[in-house]
Formats: C-alpha cells, sequence, structure tokens
C-alpha cells in the first residue's frame, strides 16, 4: 500500500513555508516568498505534488495572528482566499 502524504503550510508576514511529510519522515521542507510572480504557483506546485504521489493531498494552512488580513491573497490567487 502507498504511502499517504500530508502538507503543512505555515504563512507568515514575510514569508510561506511548506512542509511535505510521510509516515516514515520529511519528504520536502521549503521557504516561499509570500508574492509569488505568477498567482497559481503555489497550487500548482501542490498540484503538482499530489499528481506525483498519485493521491489526493492533504494541506493544513496556518497563517500567523499578526498578518495582515489577505496573507494567502497572493498566495493562493484572489479569487480563492476565502
Amino acid at each position: 500500500m502507498e504511502q499517504s502524504w500530508h502538507c503543512a503550510l505555515h504563512v507568515t508576514q514575510h514569508h510561506a513555508k511548506l512542509l511535505l511529510t510521510a509516515a516514515d519522515g520529511d519528504l520536502l521542507k521549503a521557504r516561499l516568498n509570500r508574492t509569488p510572480c505568477h498567482p497559481r504557483a503555489l497550487l500548482t506546485l501542490l498540484e503538482g505534488l499530489s499528481l506525483w504521489s498519485g493521491q489526493t493531498l492533504c494541506v493544513a494552512l496556518s497563517v500567523d495572528d499578526n498578518c495582515p488580513r489577505w496573507p494567502g491573497s497572493q498566495l493562493l490567487g484572489d479569487e480563492l482566499w476565502p
């Protein structure tokens, strides 16, 4: 049976940290700029990781309290941020 991967995305005022894990440990750690060059860059990265694993990717999003109201709008595209 294939292992499922889990992803945690922590957004601060200055950057976003991404951690991709499996049952046997960390697979990927990344520090991303909060203002990517393309509005779907993060979503495309997550979709690619899901395709690579061959399974649905579970992603948890955490945002610092001291972030502006729109911390993910530039990361996830304006139309996708709640």
